[in-house]
């Protein structure tokens, strides 16, 4: 494929660890089946009347025959523990090659970092890729914010449920600026003022600081989380487009630090630096 050597260098340096396990941990709040393993399918805790979204979660990962057709390691012994979903890999995978809904610049663009190496060893974090990434990350969920806690590279995102306006001008930020609200079992959240220079994909499909990203999160039960996902970008995009993914829950167990810089041995190398300069 076109993008594969991108895609494939950037997985390959998205700093992916297990999640580690507490000695003899069970959370007494999971519900669980007469074997003891967790009921996953048992209904979704709620708290003052709304849906819990609290846990660590990781996005379902897509069929390894329809991974296979990227030429990517998935699973235990490739990228990491968990298979990724198509849609972190190719944000445009539920349409046929070559009719993404993609204006004349945003092609070019992508057809011009089409097989480059990626620009730095540790990118930036960035959404909606961090939330679909094959990493596991935390959800906090308080009465007005709401905290994603991502194991990957130790980040955070909030997003805050008090009425708050979104600014029509903000200062672009790798995780920009999220305002949530209820409706029914669905929390709704609109982001905007994302970095440009971040992607929306690991295959790097860009999207410009007009974006406004609208998701969409229910928990359909125990052990899921629905997510729709939608990228509204006219500059870069001919209609917005909207993805379906789901979470599913990691019980018994906790985030550990992940830092892309921890063992770098880069540096020492670089003319000026290190011992002998």
């Amino acid at each position: 494929m076109r993008s594969s050597k991108f895609c494939l260098s950037l997985l390959l340096i998205y700093p992916i660890a297990l999640s580690a396990q507490w000695l003899n941990a069970k959370d007494p709040k999971v519900p669980r089946l007469p074997d003891g393993k967790p009921n996953l399918t048992a209904p979704a805790p709620r708290v003052a009347g709304k849906p819990d979204l609290s846990g660590i979660w990781v996005a379902e990962g897509s069929p390894r025959k329809e991974l296979a057709a990227y030429n990517l390691p998935s699973g235990e012994n490739g990228l990491g523990e968990f298979d990724a979903t198509l849609h972190f890999i190719n944000f445009f995978s539920d349409y046929p090659r070559g009719q993404e809904p993609m204006q004349p610049a945003a092609a070019q663009l992508f057809r011009d970092h089409a097989g480059a190496a990626p620009p730095t060893l540790c990118p930036p974090p960035a959404i909606p890729i961090f939330t679909l990434a094959p990493e596991p990350f935390k959800i906090v969920q308080t009465p007005g914010l709401v905290l994603f806690l991502y194991e990957s590279t130790t980040n955070f995102r909030q997003i805050l449920i008090d009425k708050r306006t979104l600014s029509p001008d903000p200062l672009p930020t790798w995780m920009g600026y999220s305002s949530g609200k209820w409706e029914g079992d669905w929390l709704v959240v609109d982001t905007v003022g994302l970095d440009e220079r971040a992607p929306l994909d690991a295959m790097g499909h860009p999207h410009s600081s007009e974006l406004k990203l609208h998701e969409r999160f229910r928990r359909r039960d125990f052990g899921h989380i629905d997510i729709e996902t939608t990228i509204d970008d006219p500059k870069f995009y001919t209609k917005p487009v909207t993805l379906k993914n789901a979470l599913v829950v990691l019980p018994d167990t906790e985030l550990i630090e992940s830092f892309c810089s921890e063992g770098e041995r880069d540096l020492v190398h670089m003319r000026g630096q290190g011992p002998g300069k």
